[in-house]
């Protein structure tokens, strides 16, 4: 049985550290990269932009994005398209060649040519993958306007991707609705952190990620990132807590 993939938040908020994956393994675009979110193992993929797109480098200023260079800057927003300068720290891409499998994204103003795992912000402000988009979905402007997709199709593309990534990358803990409050935040850590079942992640499987998830300590009963985890706010701890039959020692009632 193949792994289901990620959620959209968590590929894109750990991009840079997944494509520099790819590239030092050598892996073409659109291989899988085994991961975790906060609903367990799961798989990401390799994924760029087509050479020659127009990226913003400062305002009314565009220029490729096999161009940009780490330490550059980009013009980036979140959710909430407060546009701002911020630092590339992820500048990588292929040669040209033949690439099977590419997304052909024509909405009305233009077109975008990516890979299928390429994150697209809808309206509701939801990530979708580019390989799931049909005629029926909009596209956000730089405005906050929905845009119009025209056609969407698979096909091949003669020609490289490059992918670049910055600090201020959208992640499921940077939507509000999915991230821990800062009190909550600071009591599930102090949790996990003066817990026994707190060990260091093997560099090994799916840990060899685990620079990306913001910590190398993992929990031994669930196989969880601990600064990961306890950031997103729908997840549970797994350990009971002794001291409070019912609850486990994040203050939860067992489920």
């Amino acid at each position: 049985m193949s792994l289901r993939n990620c959620n959209a938040g968590h590929c894109s908020g750990t991009d840079s550290e997944l494509n520099s994956v790819c590239k030092q393994e050598g892996w073409a675009i659109g291989h899988p990269v085994i991961t975790r979110d906060g609903q367990g193992p799961c798989q990401c993929h390799c994924s760029c932009l087509a050479l020659g797109t127009p990226v913003g480098a400062t305002l009314g200023v565009n220029k490729n994005i096999e161009n940009f260079n780490v330490g550059d800057t980009v013009i980036a927003a979140g959710v909430d398209l407060k546009w701002g300068n911020v630092e590339v720290r992820y500048s990588n891409g292929t040669a040209s060649g033949v690439q099977p499998g590419t997304i052909f994204v024509e909405y009305v103003g233009g077109q975008l040519i990516v890979t299928p795992d390429h994150l697209f912000l809808l309206p509701d402000k939801k990530l979708k993958r580019a390989e799931k988009l049909s005629i029926s979905d909009q596209l956000v402007g730089a405005d906050g306007n929905p845009v119009d997709i025209n056609r969407v199709s698979a096909g091949t593309y003669v020609g490289g991707f490059h992918h670049i990534a910055t600090q201020a990358i959208l992640s499921a803990t940077a939507i509000p609705s999915l991230r821990t409050s800062d009190p909550e935040l600071k009591l599930r850590l102090n949790a996990c952190y003066s817990c026994s079942n707190r060990v260091s992640a093997p560099n090994q499987g799916i840990y060899k990620l685990s620079k990306m998830a913001m910590g190398t300590d993992i929990c031994r009963l669930c196989g969880c990132h601990i600064e990961t985890k306890a950031r997103l706010a729908r997840e549970q701890c797994p350990a009971p807590d002794e001291s409070n039959p019912g609850f486990n020692r994040w203050r939860q009632a067992i489920q």
